[in-house]
């Protein structure tokens, strides 16, 4: 069925494990980045002055990784990382030379980082103690509060250079996990808008669109078109006696069924309202509907559910299809009048069986 199954993993919130990953990911780039500039300082400076900022910021990201890997707490991971990186690139920048150091090209990254990690408000908080920050360093460094850079002109160059050539794809890739993130969201909430919540197949919304959208092509097309309604028999009874959470769990176990029997991408199976269910099938002429129908009612048999446990009853289903030629579709209403009244039909004449309509016009 096209796009309205599967499970249900989030909504509004990316799961848990989602978070654990882009944590994992963004704290490796960063690692990278801040080794990166560790080693070249290193190269031009020596010994001398070790970079201490970026050699405990890579320690701190290490102990991150591992925590968090091994199931650590994931809101204490992310504080943790955040600050240490705060500070770590002031300490970074005071001893570097203020603003001729290659660490301040970082600070557009951190409220980046903060926006992925939380959400816009912590976002905007990072960027606003980044300004004060960068505020202060300018008027420490006017004040002459600031020891110079220690690295040749050439090694400043070449830092500057480092630091820019890795932020910049760091920038780039926090953007496009941005944009994942969105289209999570959006992908989430457009199943959601789709999907009925009990048993995962489309809802009364979603069965509506698609056949606007399929009798339309069947129109176009001038090929069959088949629709079917599924209800259960006797199912208050079943309800009352089983009681709602086993009912439920009955809708579940059909819906899987038809769920099954609608294969093609191009059939949408889904819950049309309390226990009846329905199913739209493009391009399927009246013997392939009456078979997928006929197959559809003898699964649910075979589920064997008892209406009361000392019963031998068991839950069983009608269909009413209607099959039609898509150029004689008059209406959507229509076509649902036509399939309910083949429901009702198999309703009155005793339950448990496929009612087929085929028929070339409908009135």
């Amino acid at each position: 069925m096209r796009g309205l199954q599967g499970p249900n993993l989030a909504t509004t919130m990316l799961s848990i494990d989602i978070q654990r990953r882009l944590l994992i990911s963004t704290s490796f780039i960063l690692l990278a980045m801040t080794s990166g500039f560790a080693v070249v300082k290193f190269l031009y400076v020596g010994s001398a002055h070790l970079p201490l900022a970026a050699m405990a910021m890579s320690i701190v990201l290490i102990a991150n990784i591992v925590y968090i890997y091994f199931g650590g707490n994931l809101v204490m991971s992310q504080m943790l990382a955040l600050i240490s990186m705060v500070l770590g690139f002031v300490f970074a920048v005071v001893i570097s030379g203020g603003f001729n150091s290659a660490p301040v090209l970082i600070a557009p990254v951190l409220p980046m980082v903060a926006i992925l990690w939380f959400d816009n408000r912590a976002g905007w908080i990072v960027a606003g103690s980044m300004i004060l920050i960068l505020v202060a360093l300018l008027l420490a460094e006017i004040n002459g509060l600031v020891p110079p850079n220690p690295q040749t002109i050439d090694g400043q160059r070449i830092a500057h250079f480092v630091v820019a050539s890795i932020v910049t794809p760091v920038c780039t890739w926090l953007s496009w996990s941005f944009a994942q993130v969105k289209k999570h969201h959006i992908d989430s909430n457009r199943h959601d808008a789709a999907t009925d919540h009990l048993t995962n197949l489309a809802n009364r919304r979603a069965i509506d669109e698609a056949l606007l959208r399929e009798v339309g092509r069947a129109k176009r097309d001038k090929g069959w078109f088949s629709f079917a309604l599924i209800d259960v028999d006797l199912f208050k009874r079943y309800n009352d006696s089983r009681g709602h959470q086993a009912g439920d769990e009955c809708l579940i176990q059909i819906a899987q069924e038809i769920a099954s029997v609608t294969k093609r991408p191009s059939d949408v199976a889904g819950r049309f309202g309390g226990e009846e269910f329905a199913m739209i099938l493009p391009d399927t002429k009246p013997e392939g509907a009456f078979h997928l129908a006929k197959t559809l009612r003898k699964k649910i048999e075979g589920l064997n559910l008892a209406y009361t446990e000392d019963s031998g009853e068991i839950v069983t289903i009608t269909i009413g299809v209607i099959s039609i030629a898509g150029a004689e579709i008059s209406s959507i209403e229509d076509l649902i009048k036509e399939a309910d009244s083949a429901l009702y039909r198999g309703k009155s004449n005793g339950r448990n069986q496929v009612v087929m309509k085929t028929i070339d016009t409908l009135l």
